[in-house]
């Protein structure tokens, strides 16, 4: 169960849209927000010198696909980070994490890489570039193991703070009210899904509409159907239909939409709820669905 937390948020050159580190203040792991911009910044602080864990993240803002996210760690934050500024073209804020009492060691963070790494790719809010599934054969004590997820859990509510919920799992369908449970327009048998802020989570057994010679083809959207497929998160099923194997965050609900029927689709009127109202008609002012208890 969540629990009430402080979290401080300082801003080392006053700007909020620039450089943040963020820490709760009872735990001893520091998160820094670090635009690409700003890397010189960083680099220039002590910390940045320190054994961590860190995270790329592309921007998508003017896009409907998921942003990409690679996850690495090292002994040294700044080296590592000064060299992806020229290896990796596709990142524009990194977020990394490091201890307070810099008392992690190559173990710690190794172990943090493997089970973020994890993590991402079974929420599957971001399209995370590793290689590896985050299964790494490590072997080590228990009571370390404790202790390096303790701070592991730490890591997430902070990188979750600063907008990058990564390491965060997607809300199910079991934990959405019935009444905030969603389904495309003439499709309820066989769709499901939930808005937030985030975007459309369209929830796993969802089946999408199989390609029409009805409708002109969409190559856009039949590439996103193949990369969805190749990351497992559309598979067949025992009858031949194509469905969500697991829930799936889009951007937006028209992106959503528009993977399930294959075609054009303005996500605000598809989805409706229960009564069959659209989904622009029943968020509220701040654009998120109002929770039905």
């Amino acid at each position: 169960m969540a629990r009430a937390q402080t979290i401080q948020i300082f801003l080392p050159s006053g700007n909020p849209q620039g450089l943040r580190q963020a820490e709760i203040t009872t735990r001893t792991v520091q998160v820094f927000d670090i635009p690409r911009a700003s890397l010189s910044e960083f680099l220039a602080m002590e910390q940045a010198h320190q054994v961590g864990v860190y995270f790329l993240f592309s921007d998508t803002s003017d896009t409907d696909e998921r942003a990409e996210c690679y996850i690495g760690e090292t002994d040294d934050i700044g080296k590592r980070l000064r060299q992806h500024e020229s290896k990796k073209l596709f990142w524009t804020r990194a977020l990394v994490a490091i201890s307070l009492t810099a008392s992690w060691t190559k173990t710690h963070v190794r172990y943090f890489e493997a089970k973020a790494v994890r993590v991402a790719k079974d929420n599957g809010r971001y399209a995370v570039k590793n290689g590896n599934d985050g299964y790494a054969n490590m072997h080590m004590p228990l009571p370390l193991q404790a202790d390096c997820d303790e701070f592991f859990e730490t890591i997430s509510v902070l990188t979750a703070t600063l907008g990058f919920p990564i390491l965060r799992p997607l809300k199910s369908k079991q934990d959405t009210p019935h009444a905030n449970i969603l389904h495309v327009r003439g499709l309820k048998d066989t769709t499901s899904g939930s808005y937030s802020d985030e975007g459309l989570t369209v929830f796993a057994g969802t089946q999408i509409v199989p390609q029409n010679a009805k409708w002109r083809p969409y190559p856009a959207i039949a590439a996103q159907r193949e990369a969805l497929l190749d990351d497992g998160v559309l598979q067949q099923d025992e009858s031949g239909a194509i469905v969500f194997a697991k829930d799936h965050l889009f951007p937006t609900p028209s992106g959503a939409a528009c993977v399930i029927r294959g075609r054009s689709a303005n996500g605000w009127e598809q989805w409706r709820d229960g009564q069959n109202q659209r989904l622009d008609a029943i968020v509220d002012r701040t654009g998120t669905q109002e929770e039905v208890p």
